[in-house]
């Protein structure tokens, strides 16, 4: 029995060191760090901040935690580092002009005796910094009335050490240790299928759905838009007049409308409204739930087709992926058609290759038909998808030319030649009758509606000077460093790729976006190594292709918030996670699933805690 036990102890060495892993991040990520109780009010929703150094150090960027705090709200609590580490805080209660009253402040960690900021004598140490006008301190609190955006107070305050209480703590670590390894011993074989992928979408589309549900109308990017031109289609099927009076509303303040593109999403969103509209739901709602709809047909799939598990999994890495289909928003349904496409090319039994490989399919003239149409989705998605469209064109083709003494080598040719005809005929037939409706004039038309309704900051006809700052910044004389440093593009980018909502108002600590920053770099670099080191010079070749367009598409987004309009918005960037995934799928074997499993649950776990606890808890609700 004793040799048995550690026979399996010696086999389950992987798990024993993930337990010991996440105990330690338990411990120095929860125990050993400080934690703050805080109780003020304020006038409008803003940030409090606190910023730390140790002595002889200054206060710095990268170490301060914030929270998020609104009228009607009083109580918070977040975290700090550890009080060991602390000589001096710096207290910025506000980012407005205004009034703030901090009611309470209290610093707690094990090993140390708490410190309660309240009233006169606990804040004799508080110094006001930097555009604090006025300021009054008694037994209700700190009372600051800021000259300025960024008020700001320096406290030393005085810290005791206590017994740390080692026997106690030691007894729940190993408690949670005996957990971790119990759950990791019974999920054992949910890795071997990957049947983690289907478990954890599952979830994703029950977070998407209250998202849909509990949120208020408009309060996520460009929600209005979107609502208005796919209500379009509900009653209508030929494209509008783009000068006509019926879709004048639905021009932004850009002077554009999202009915004069040539994306598909809007006309299947109408649609699937014309289909429930005996339900009396309202519009807002049931585009929404076109949306969930499309996630929820990726999960079933995932759940039917073990072989499309790999390519699904890079739809959990991050909390963004999941919130653009928790409201109206045609980035959802290119990423759900991306998806899709993505899942045909790398399963080998798919519909796909199965009828390029003379296996078989659902009819000789209905099989081409389904897949051409489903190629023909690929060009009338979001423009930063094509590049993805193309590096599945790529692979395919590399793909056939492997096999290319094969027999079988020049009708699949043909056949995706056939595809892809009918695939091109689609958008063509799209274009054809935009034009039909508004003649051969179009594009002046839709010039002279800009220039007639975007508003003067955004209008082409404006002198650059009077538009909006965050346009044209190259001709501006913007420089490159500027853009990195200065209006920090890459990591709003990062951030708004992992986790940000409403209008970019609702976001993370950057103790989270650190967190996500060095899980996701992990699961990434141990996929791409794996690849290189273990796969086959196919796979290699088809990784490389992969990260060499995500460079690109990078760079493109990049260049375009430099020279056109700045928008350093992560979902422009979501076509790299599907590159990736086809990549990482071609070359599944290569790649260790024990430690893709940990890593990606780990980046499941903390994109649901930023979904729940900083989406959820601060997007405006609908009235109950």
């Amino acid at each position: 029995m004793v040799s048995r036990t550690i026979h399996t102890i010696v086999r389950d060495w992987f798990l024993l060191g993930v337990c010991l892993l996440l105990c330690l991040a338990y411990f120095f990520g929860f125990v050993n760090r400080a934690t703050v109780d805080l109780s003020i009010d304020v006038e409008k929703r803003t940030y409090f901040r606190v910023y730390w150094a140790e002595e002889g150090e200054e206060f710095s960027a990268s170490a301060n935690s914030r929270v998020l705090v609104s009228p009607g709200k009083h109580h918070y609590r977040f975290y700090l580092t550890n009080l060991g580490h602390i000589d001096r805080l710096r207290i910025d209660p506000h980012d407005y002009p205004g009034e703030s009253v901090i009611h309470q402040l209290t610093l707690s960690q094990k090993g140390w005796q708490p410190i309660r900021f309240v009233g006169q004598k606990s804040g004799s140490a508080l110094k006001p910094n930097n555009q604090v006008g006025d300021f009054s301190l008694d037994a209700d609190g700190l009372l600051t009335r800021s000259i300025g955006k960024d008020p700001n107070y320096i406290w030393k305050p005085h810290f005791i050490a206590e017994p740390f209480g080692w026997p106690g703590e030691l007894v729940r670590l190993l408690i949670f240790f005996g957990v971790i390894y119990l759950a990791g011993t019974m999920a054992r074989n949910l890795i071997v299928e990957k049947h983690y992928v289907p478990l954890y979408l599952a979830a994703a589309v029950g977070l998407i759905l209250v998202m849909a549900v509990i949120s208020k109308q408009d309060v996520h990017p460009d929600e209005y838009v979107h609502i208005k031109a796919a209500s379009y289609y509900v009653d209508n099927w030929l494209p509008p007049e783009v000068d006509s009076e019926e879709i004048r509303h639905t021009y932004s303040r850009y002077g554009v409308s999202r009915l004069n593109g040539f994306e598909i999403y809007y006309f299947f969103a109408g649609k699937f409204g014309t289909l429930i509209e005996s339900l009396k739901i309202p519009d807002y709602m049931t585009f929404r739930l076109f949306n969930v709809l499309l996630f929820s047909t990726i999960l079933l799939i995932s759940l039917g087709y073990r072989n499309s598990r790999m390519m699904m999994a890079v739809l959990l890495v991050s909390p963004q992926l999941w919130y653009v289909f928790s409201y109206c928003n045609s980035d959802a349904f290119a990423l759900f058609a991306a998806t899709i496409a993505g899942w045909q090319v790398v399963d080998k039994n798919s519909l796909f290759n199965r009828y390029l490989s003379d296996r078989g399919g659902i009819n000789r003239l209905l099989t081409p038909l389904i897949l051409g149409l489903m190629a023909g989705l690929l060009l009338m998605i979001k423009k930063n998808y094509y590049p993805f469209a193309l590096f599945l064109l790529i692979v395919v083709l590399y793909g056939i030319w492997l096999n290319r003494e094969n027999s079988s080598f020049r009708t699949a040719l043909i056949k995706l030649f056939v595809i892809c005809l009918i695939g091109i005929s689609l958008p063509i037939v799209k274009v054809g009758l935009d034009y039909f409706v508004n003649g051969v004039d179009r594009n002046d038309k839709i010039a002279a509606m800009q220039e007639e309704l975007a508003e003067p900051m955004f209008n082409p006809a404006t002198e650059l000077a009077k538009r909006h700052v965050y346009l044209s910044m190259k001709e501006r004389g913007v420089t490159l460093a500027k853009m990195i440093h200065v209006h920090r593009w890459f990591e709003k980018s990062f951030r708004s790729g992992f986790g940000v909502y409403g209008y970019m108002t609702v976001s993370a600590t950057h103790v989270l976006y650190d967190l996500m920053r060095w899980l996701i770099i992990a699961l990434v670099c141990f996929v791409v190594v794996s690849v290189l080191v273990w796969g086959s010079w196919s796979d290699r070749l088809t990784m490389l292709g992969a990260l060499g367009i995500s460079a690109a598409l990078i760079g493109a987004s990049f260049h375009h918030s430099w020279t056109a309009d700045f928008q350093a918005q992560g979902r422009y960037l979501f076509p790299i996670a599907l590159l990736i995934g086809v990549a990482a799928a071609q070359a599944e074997r290569a790649i260790g699933q024990r430690i893709f499993c940990v890593l990606l649950s780990l980046m499941f776990f903390v994109s649901s805690y930023s979904f729940i606890v900083v989406g959820l808890q601060h997007i405006p609700m609908a009235a109950g």
